[in-house]
């Protein structure tokens, strides 16, 4: 097996938010965020499954709301890419009030690989 690596458009600010997840088919499940970025998140679903490919509303129990798709599932997570990025004041406050790491280089100005299989 080969790795192939791809840049990361941002750092992954690790956060634990919990929230609810819909899916269109009305199925409403509690899920925790695990990590965010201004494109999508990983979160953790709890024990439920979610398709790759589906619609989803991510609603933050402050009642912010973000929607997205599902880019990946693997277990018990799954990547969702956000319709609308997050803005960089919304991603600021994250790191400030939710991160659980900070990092230690300004992540704005820098590119991180990832694996792609």
């Amino acid at each position: 097996m080969t790795d192939a690596w791809v840049a990361r458009k941002s750092e992954r600010l690790r956060v634990t938010l919990q929230a609810r997840c819909t899916a269109p088919d009305g199925d409403d499940r509690g899920v925790t965020l695990v990590n965010i970025t201004p494109e999508g998140c990983c979160m953790t679903l709890g024990g439920t499954t979610l398709q790759r490919g589906i619609a989803v509303l991510v609603r933050l129990q402050n009642g912010e709301a973000l929607t997205g798709v599902v880019r990946w599932f693997d277990g018990e997570k799954a990547g969702i890419e956000f319709d609308r990025y997050l803005s960089q004041d919304r991603v600021d406050y994250l790191r400030r009030e939710q991160s659980t790491f900070l990092s230690e280089s300004d992540w704005t100005h820098h590119r991180v690989q990832r694996s792609v299989l």
